[in-house]
């Protein structure tokens, strides 16, 4: 059998707890995995279940730390180059925004840097109120925009790790599994090919858990 996804695992375990439940009466070897395909059962959909509330979460915490680090990336893009025109050799103090886009990390300490070279050198005192006016809280939101979300993609990287141990699980009894209702029923018989068919339908679809963007 080809390998399965982790999609492919899910509703594969699905169908075989179904069959066994139907099967099991008559055949006293399913009855005794019956138990532990029911367990891979819950387990795989308790995983999915909280990925899936995970991800949504991340994703929006990622959108607010975005949103909040493009405002403040604007901010330093507007008062940098005005402390290097009225401050000779400023350039050598202040942190440089990144040609590429930078990670969160990065711009915070930026702002944080010429917001600190503002406050503190003579010569910016004519930037220093309108430039501190107009970063207000940004600085701070974007703080903690970008801590929130990294709670949550780190949240959300956990949750595709449960995802990655059940399914793997999962598949090992399922392996095992339908080498025995192969046996029993024979590799042509309808209760065998139903997992030949879905691997082989489903192999190049997307996959079923969210996907979220690179942090």
């Amino acid at each position: 059998m080809p390998v399965r996804s982790q999609a492919i695992v899910r509703k594969d375990i699905h169908r075989l707890v179904d069959l066994i439940a139907a099967e099991s009466p008559a055949h006293p070897v399913l009855a005794a995995v019956k138990p532990t395909i029911e367990a891979h059962v819950v387990a795989v959909d308790a995983a999915y279940q909280t990925l899936t509330g995970v991800a949504v979460r991340a994703a929006r915490e990622r959108d607010e730390r975005d949103a909040a680090i493009d405002r403040l990336s604007r901010w330093v893009r507007t008062w940098r180059p005005a402390t290097l025109a009225i401050v000779p050799g400023a350039a050598a103090s202040l942190l440089e925004l990144p040609t590429a886009k930078g990670s969160a990390d990065q711009i915070v300490r930026i702002a944080e840097d010429l917001k600190a070279f503002i406050e503190r050198d003579p010569k910016a005192e004519p930037l220093r109120l309108p430039s501190l006016t107009e970063l207000g809280t940004l600085l701070d939101v974007a703080t903690k925009e970008a801590s929130e979300a990294t709670l949550a993609l780190a949240e959300e990287a956990a949750a595709r790790e449960g995802v990655a141990r059940s399914t793997n699980a999962a598949n090992d009894s399922l392996v095992h599994t339908l080498s025995i209702v192969r046996t029993l029923f024979g590799p042509t018989s309808p209760q065998y090919k139903q997992f030949i068919a879905i691997e082989r339908a489903e192999e190049d679809t997307k996959p079923e858990i969210p996907v979220s963007p690179t942090a």
